[in-house]
């Protein structure tokens, strides 16, 4: 295959690999990568070249563990993160009582329930602490204060202990308003679904939106 044999590795860090080491030999190994159904195969044709600039983004797009400990991101940085990944866009008024925001990822019946909390650790000009961000006004509302490594700490706690989360410059806390999904979707069993789909797509955008300004 085009891809078989390419090292995409490059950010892995020693302690990954002793970590999945540990699991293998703990667990065995995990089902392979690949899945086929044994079907009938339907060949494909070859994609497009891939010129534009979404394909570029997302071929720079990377998750990563490691981050600049003596570094910071500037206020500028953060508010384009903050703005193009949860930002309001537009809005309609469908009812008096009614209101659809129009933002950069899709949301279930377009409630957008997510709200985004920001641990801020390094970001000049931005006090660290736990913060609200506020996307009527695109302000940040203080939640409580804490000193950079109080803000480490808790973004430790946050990410099920990983250490890795402590030097993070900025944490991003996705919580769910589930009362705006479920009062479309009432008592339905696939509205918590609904909830984690707008998670997913809120994180890839965040991802892309970084791997635009080089983070």
């Amino acid at each position: 295959t085009r891809w078989e044999g390419q090292n995409v590795w490059n950010e892995l860090g020693e302690t990954e690999l002793i970590d999945a080491e540990r699991t293998i030999a703990t667990w065995g190994p995990p089902p392979p990568a690949l899945h086929t159904t044994g079907g009938r195969v339907v060949p494909l044709p070859e994609p497009s070249p891939a010129d534009g600039r979404v394909f570029e983004l997302l071929g720079r797009r990377r998750t990563t563990r490691s981050f600049d400990r003596d570094g910071s991101i500037s206020a500028e940085e953060f508010a384009t993160i903050l703005f193009y990944t949860f930002g309001a866009h537009g809005s309609f008024r469908v009812q008096d009582e009614l209101v659809a925001l129009r933002k950069t990822s899709p949301s279930g019946g377009a409630l957008h329930p997510t709200e985004a909390y920001p641990l801020v650790r390094a970001v000049d000009g931005v006090a660290p602490g736990v913060y609200h961000y506020d996307v009527g006004r695109h302000a940040l509302e203080l939640v409580a204060s804490l000193e950079p490594t109080e803000v480490g700490e808790l973004a430790v706690e946050i990410a099920a202990g990983q250490p890795f989360a402590r030097d993070a410059h900025a944490t991003v806390i996705l919580a769910a308003r589930f009362a705006r999904t479920f009062w479309k979707y009432r008592k339905h069993e696939r509205a918590y679904g609904v909830v984690l789909m707008d998670a997913a797509h809120l994180s890839q955008t965040f991802h892309l939106v970084c791997a635009d300004l080089g983070l």
